[in-house]
C-alpha cells in the first residue's frame, strides 16, 4: 500500500536541494514510499526501482543493473535503507561509481546516508527514527567506520563528481531542521534554540558536546549527500539557508552573508496550499487595518506561484524566539509572561471585530468536555492561533515580531491566544502540557503567584473575568485541533490527535480545582 502524503514533512529537505533535482528521475528505494510522488513535483518523470524483490528479499547487491531501459537519467535519489545496506556490505563506493555511469554531464545524485549512530542502532535513544534492519555485529562495526562525512565525500569525489555537498537532518528545535553541516551559524542557532522534550534534549546535549570537541560534523545520525556533475558555480545559488520541516509546510530560510534575507513557505502536500493562501489573506488584513506600531511587528509577504502550489514569501522580522529566554528563574518567567500577555492584549484592542465567534467547535469526536455558553459571548478578534514562545520574537526586551499565522482566524474567540500562550510557556518550562498546566495553574507556587498577577492584569485591561479566562484555558488547543481536522492535516484517530484530546480533557476536567485554587469571583463581565 502506498504511504499517505502525511509522511511528506520528513522529506522537506527536497526544497533546499531544488538545484539538484530536475527532469528524468530515478528513485532507488521502496515502491510504496511517498517520496517518489513528492519528487514528481520537481521532475518530469520519476521511475522507481524497488530494492525489495518479489520474494521480499533485499537486492542490495544489485548495484550494476536496471530492470528497465532508459535513455537518460538526470537525477538519482537513493533512500537511507538502501544506502545503509551498501555501507554495511562495503558496496557504497561501487554504487556511486555505477550511478555516475548512468548520469549525463549535468546529472545529479542525492543519497540519504546513515551516520554511525544509525548504523550502530543508537538512533532510537534520541527518537530520531527507527534503527536499520538487524545486521551482524561485525558488519555494523565495519559499516560504522564508513558512515561518516569524510568517507562519503571521498567516495563521491573519486566517483568523478565535481560538486559534493553534505547536509544533515536533525529532529530538534520544535521540529526537524535540514542544513549544510559546514554552516556554523545555523548550527549555533539550532543548538542554542529553546527547550525540547527529554529525548531531543538528550540529542541536543550530545551534539553540543561533539561541537565543543570539534567533531560535530562526524556525529550526526543522518546525512544527505548531494552530488552533481555540474560545476559548483552552476549548482550554488546566491542565497544559502536551511529548512524547517512542519506538519503542513516546509519553511526555507534563505541567508546571504550569514544574515536571514527571505522566508519561503512550501506546502508539503497539494492540499496544504490553502494554508498559505489563508495566512497571506490574514496578514494582508492586519496590515490594512492595524496601527503602524503593530504592523511593524507582523511579517510582510506575498504569494508566489510554483510547481508545488502557491508559496508564501516573507521578509524576516528581527529578534530571537522568546522560548530562548525562558528559564526556571522566577524573574525570567515574570518577564516572559508579561511580555506575551501585554502584546496580545494590545493587538486585540486594535484588531477587535464586531463578529462574535462560537469557536471552539466542541463537536470533535472523542472530545468529552463541556464549556459554559458565556465562553462564546466575548467580542471577536483576529486570532493568531499558535501564539507560543517560539513564534514570538524579541529584541531589547520588547516584542519585535510575531510570526507563523497559519492557524489564524479573522473572527475568533479572543481568549484563544492568551490562554494558549500560558500553556505553551508551561510546556517549555516543565516538559509537557499537562505538567506545565499543573505547575502554573494548580500548584501554590511562585510561578502560580506570578501567573495570577499577569492574568488579572490582562483581564482588568480587557474587561473579562478571571473565571472566564480560567474556563477557557484549553480552547486554543481545541482551535488548533479543529483546523488540523478540517484541513485533513490530522485525523482524530491519529495518536497525535488522541494525545491532544487527552490533554484538553485533562485541563477541562480540572476546571473546578483551578477555579478553587485561584479563588475566582463567580460574576462574569463581558467585553
Amino acid at each position: 500500500m502506498t504511504q499517505p502524503l502525511e509522511e511528506a514533512p520528513q522529506y522537506g529537505w527536497r526544497f533546499l536541494l531544488e538545484a539538484y533535482i530536475d527532469n528524468e528521475c530515478l528513485y532507488f528505494g521502496e515502491s510504496d514510499d511517498c517520496l517518489p510522488r513528492l519528487l514528481a513535483h520537481h521532475c518530469t518523470n520519476v521511475n522507481v526501482l524497488d530494492y525489495v524483490s518479489d520474494a521480499g528479499k533485499k537486492t542490495s547487491g544489485r548495484v550494476n543493473q536496471l530492470p528497465f531501459e532508459t535513455d537518460s537519467v538526470d537525477t538519482i535519489v537513493v533512500s537511507k535503507p538502501v544506502v545503509n545496506s551498501w555501507i554495511t556490505a562495503n558496496k557504497f563506493k561501487r554504487a556511486v561509481n555505477w550511478f555516475q555511469e548512468l548520469l549525463p554531464e549535468t546529472g545529479s545524485l542525492i543519497l540519504v546516508c546513515p551516520g554511525w549512530p544509525t548504523v550502530l542502532g543508537l538512533v532510537g535513544e534520541f527518537n530520531t527514527g527507527s534503527a536499520q534492519a538487524s545486521t551482524s555485529v561485525p558488519a555494523k562495526l565495519g559499516g560504522a567506520t564508513r558512515a561518516n562525512p569524510w568517507a562519503y565525500k571521498k567516495a563521491s569525489s573519486e566517483g568523478g563528481f565535481p560538486t559534493v555537498e553534505l547536509f544533515t537532518t536533525i529532529p530538534i528545535s520544535h521540529g526537524t531542521s535540514t542544513y549544510d553541516i559546514t554552516d556554523t551559524d545555523t548550527v549555533k542557532t539550532i543548538l542554542q534554540s529553546g527547550r525540547d522534550g527529554p529525548a531531543k534534549t538528550l540529542l541536543k546535549k550530545s551534539l553540543k558536546l561533539a561541537d565543543k570537541a570539534n567533531v560535530l560534523q562526524h556525529c550526526y545520525p543522518e546525512y544527505i549527500l548531494a552530488c552533481s556533475n555540474k560545476p559548483p558555480a552552476d549548482v550554488a545559488v546566491s542565497l544559502t539557508g536551511f529548512v524547517r520541516h512542519g506538519t503542513a509546510r516546509t519553511i526555507l530560510l534563505k541567508k546571504e552573508g550569514g544574515k536571514l534575507k527571505q522566508i519561503r513557505k512550501y506546502p508539503n502536500r497539494p492540499a496544504d496550499e490553502a494554508i498559505t493562501q489563508h495566512e497571506s489573506a490574514i496578514l494582508k488584513t492586519i496590515h490594512e487595518t492595524c496601527q503602524p506600531s503593530l504592523r511593524d511587528v507582523i511579517p510582510t509577504g506575498r504569494l508566489e506561484e510554483s510547481q508545488f502550489g502557491d508559496i508564501g514569501v516573507e521578509q524576516p522580522v528581527p529578534g530571537s524566539p522568546l522560548d530562548m529566554h525562558i528559564s526556571k528563574t522566577i524573574n525570567s518567567f515574570r518577564t516572559v509572561i508579561r511580555m506575551g500577555l501585554n502584546w496580545i492584549q494590545r493587538f486585540q484592542s486594535d484588531c477587535s471585530t464586531a463578529q462574535y465567534d462560537s469557536q471552539p467547535n466542541l463537536d470533535i469526536d472523542k472530545l468529552d468536555c463541556d464549556f459554559p455558553e458565556s465562553l462564546f459571548q466575548v467580542k471577536g478578534t483576529i486570532v493568531h492561533g499558535d501564539y507560543n514562545p517560539q513564534n514570538i520574537l524579541v529584541a531589547d526586551r520588547t516584542v519585535s515580531g510575531v510570526i507563523d499565522w497559519e492557524y489564524s482566524s479573522e473572527g475568533g474567540n479572543r481568549l484563544i491566544d492568551p490562554t494558549f500562550f500560558t500553556l505553551q510557556v508551561g510546556r517549555v518550562l516543565f516538559g509537557d502540557v499537562r505538567r506545565g498546566f499543573h505547575e502554573l495553574y494548580l500548584n501554590n507556587s511562585e510561578f502560580n503567584t506570578v501567573l495570577k498577577k499577569a492574568v488579572r492584569g490582562y483581564c482588568d485591561r480587557t474587561g473579562l473575568s478571571e473565571e472566564l479566562f480560567l474556563t477557557a484555558v484549553p480552547i486554543g488547543m481545541i482551535h488548533q485541533l479543529n483546523m488540523d481536522v478540517e484541513r485533513d492535516s490530522l485525523c482524530v484517530d491519529d495518536p497525535k490527535a488522541e494525545e491532544k484530546i487527552a490533554d484538553i480533557e485533562y485541563i477541562a476536567n480540572h476546571r473546578s480545582e483551578t477555579l478553587e485554587q485561584w479563588e475566582t469571583a463567580v460574576s462574569t463581565t463581558y467585553s
